[in-house]
């Protein structure tokens, strides 16, 4: 018999004299017997159920018990008070922050003011003004290009960087970008205050300063900006303002070599093709043009 037949047997205890003295003799007897002395004497730990139990209910039961916090009358008045001193600052600051209108490359925008005045933004612009305080001081803050259909009240106030334009009820355009300012009146009488410089301007009369110097023009056909008609006019205008409006209108970006920029321009181009805008204003001062892939225009000397 082999000897895993003997082990079988012999923990059952059915082996009989013979087969266990064969089995004793066996190599693997005495590991046999030793584990057997071993495990006899191991216990089990002592469990306590009920003491488990009633451990486990514990706590299940102060997980389900609301907690109560209690406030004395002091602790409630002050966080209420500073709730509602929130809500009155968040109001305050509010009614004391401008509104702003805005218009990025390519875009122009219209919105009312509380009198019911209208304003037309250009590309590229920004238009702040108080609602709060609008009954009582009528001003805008302006960046850019914008024309105003004023509506008759108190007096009206036009803000930028290059210089003030004051008037009462009238229709004008403003046009406020880096070393380039110009107004013009359309319909009523328009004030406008550049440094120490003030005119009063008539309907078709025009304010201009470029590169330090005013130039005053007279008689101007048109009844409003040409842009509202996606059209950009220009007379005696320098090329760098040019072509920075055609970078607005297109939300292109032009290189310029070997040009001066600040050759005069007289002229205009369309808003809606951007080839024929460039033709429009390269051929006339004998330039030419190229399209980059990058949305970009390089101009150069023909």
């Amino acid at each position: 018999m082999k000897t895993e037949n003997y082990l079988a047997k012999w923990l059952s205890g059915e082996l009989n004299e013979e087969e266990l003295s064969e089995f004793k003799k066996s190599s693997d007897y005495d590991l046999y017997q030793k584990i057997i002395e071993r495990t006899e004497v191991l216990e089990a730990p002592a469990y306590d159920s009920e003491a488990a139990y009633k451990k486990l209910k514990g706590k299940l039961d102060s997980t389900r018990k609301p907690r109560v916090i209690k406030l004395n009358a002091t602790k409630v008045f002050m966080r209420v008070a500073a709730v509602v001193a929130v809500i009155f600052g968040t109001y305050y600051f509010m009614a004391l922050r401008d509104t702003s209108m805005t218009t990025g490359f390519a875009e122009s925008t219209s919105f009312t003011l509380p009198d019911a005045s209208e304003v037309i933004l250009n590309a590229d612009s920004e238009a702040r003004y108080k609602k709060s305080s609008w009954a009582s001081n009528r001003e805008v803050k302006l960046t850019g290009e914008a024309y105003f259909k004023v509506s008759k009240g108190k007096t009206f106030e036009v803000i930028s960087e290059n210089g003030v334009v004051t008037v009462i009820g009238t229709q004008f355009n403003v046009k406020s970008r880096e070393n380039y300012f110009e107004v013009v009146c359309y319909e009523g009488l328009v004030k406008v205050t550049h440094q120490l410089k003030e005119v009063m301007l008539s309907p078709g009369n025009s304010f201009k300063v470029y590169g330090g110097t005013i130039v005053e023009e007279m008689e101007l056909a048109d009844t409003e900006p040409s842009w509202l008609h996606h059209e950009s006019i220009f007379k005696s205008v320098p090329l760098i303002q040019v072509l920075n409006e055609i970078e607005r209108q297109f939300d292109i970006r032009i290189q310029t070599e070997t040009i001066d920029t600040n050759r005069l321009f007289t002229g205009g181009f369309r808003h809606e093709d951007l080839d024929a805008a460039l033709k429009s204003v390269c051929v006339p001062m004998n330039l030419a043009f190229v399209k980059n892939q990058d949305n970009s225009v390089r101009i150069y000397a023909n």
